[in-house]
């Protein structure tokens, strides 16, 4: 069982990695916020379709007392997915990657609460590692900022929004895990309520600011199709592992603990690698930091 997790575990981890450089591509390809809100419920659909495809395929019984819990995740995941493209926009991938990483807090400590699912004191000091990496190595955006320049308040707020719906959507994936509830009928759900939900609000945004016709034009769809596609299935693995991880794999503070960490060390790699980004000291001392926080959680692997 441990050889399985460790694999669920792997899947889980590189696709959340590559998902935050694949949204940055997005934001490079998005001319307005109408367009930030309408590209999630792309590949949501098609997630929403094949959810449901292997629902029934699978004979699922729905729960239809995962539905709340599910729309919720809907709402989280359309607000984070619109948010994050368009917040890296404003300040740099790794700025906003870090900020948003953070949400890993959000699952463990309502976990805590609501599931009677506490930490040990090694995955607690872990935990604490990790936020202080985090904080105090990396909050000063680069990259995409001039020297001496400083970001707006609100393209900070931004990345604080996204780190907040998806913590909700990791403790909405954690409960449907708790619960033993069927994965594939409540994934259905949460992506086919977000790009519904996404759809509308990013046409009435559209419209509300004059705009003309679907808001993304056709280049620029055809330029985004592949990024849309490949963020679908990285989207796709990263949230459905997670969801096997979280039925007694593992507790919140060893899953999402390792899974954050593990993904800022691999897009700090892909993005010295593939988009430029300068390999710094700060860099390098925090994905030390990370593997140590990610030692500190073994107890919580069953």
């Amino acid at each position: 069982m441990l050889i399985t997790t460790i694999i669920i575990l792997i899947l889980c981890i590189v696709s959340s990695g590559f998902a935050g450089n694949i949204y940055k591509k997005l934001s490079e390809n998005s001319e307005s916020v109408a367009a930030s809100l309408t590209m999630p419920p792309l590949w949501f659909a098609m997630l929403a379709i094949f959810f449901g495809i292997f629902s029934v395929a699978t004979k699922e019984t729905p729960d239809l007392t995962a539905i709340p819990i599910a729309l919720l995740g809907g709402a989280s995941i359309a607000m984070t997915s619109s948010i994050m493209i368009e917040s890296m926009k404003k300040v740099a991938i790794s700025i906003s990657l870090i900020i948003i990483n953070l949400n890993f807090i959000i699952p463990v400590v309502l976990s805590a609460i609501f599931l009677n699912v506490p930490a040990a004191p090694l995955q607690l000091a872990g935990m604490l590692l990790s936020i202080t990496v985090i904080v105090l190595l990396n909050l000063t955006p680069t990259g995409d900022r001039q020297a001496g320049e400083k970001p707006k308040k609100t393209a900070i707020l931004l990345p604080l929004l996204a780190c907040i719906g998806n913590g909700l959507l990791n403790f909405c994936i954690t409960v449907n895990g708790n619960n033993g509830s069927p994965p594939m009928f409540f994934f259905a759900v949460v992506y086919g309520s977000g790009a519904l939900g996404g759809l509308i609000v990013g046409c009435v945004t559209h419209k509300v600011r004059g705009g003309k016709g679907f808001p993304i034009t056709k280049p620029a769809f055809k330029v985004v199709l592949p990024s849309v596609a490949l963020l679908g299935l990285c989207n796709g693995v990263c949230f459905y592992t997670e969801r096997l991880l979280a039925d007694g794999r593992m507790n919140p503070a060893a899953l999402f603990t390792t899974v954050t960490c593990a993904s800022i060390a691999l897009s700090l790699v892909v993005g010295f690698l593939f988009q430029g980004d300068k390999l710094t000291k700060k860099s390098v001392i925090s994905m030390i930091f990370c593997v140590l926080a990610i030692l500190c959680q073994h107890s919580g692997i069953a």
